[in-house]
């Protein structure tokens, strides 16, 4: 079995390369556990902060209370966009340096 699984990582491996050789997409294994509550709050954070919605991640739990601080705490991340969002909903005169993806 232990056999099977190295022949089977080399070739997902193999096609990895070959695809970021052709300028393809290309998937990569995701090490868990997974850090939930950036998902949490990158798709349900009006519902939370309209205190419609209260999620608990693990130990964490997300509300209207502590949304702008965890925004906070991931807004460093690649491909966080929520933070934006949420700063955008709270300060609608806010003038932002960098363009908002387009939802």
């Amino acid at each position: 079995m232990e056999e099977f699984r190295a022949a089977r990582e080399a070739v997902l491996q193999a096609e990895r390369n070959l695809a970021a050789a052709k300028g393809e997409e290309y998937a990569v294994p995701v090490e868990f556990p997974v850090c939930w509550d950036y998902s949490v709050l990158e798709n349900f954070w009006p519902a939370i902060d309209l205190g419609d919605l209260v999620v608990t991640v693990g130990d964490t739990e997300i509300s209207d209370k502590n949304l702008a601080e965890l925004h906070a705490k991931f807004s460093g991340q690649e491909g966080f966009t929520a933070h934006l969002y949420y700063r955008s909903f709270k300060e609608p005169t806010y003038a932002f340096q960098e363009k908002l993806p387009t939802l």
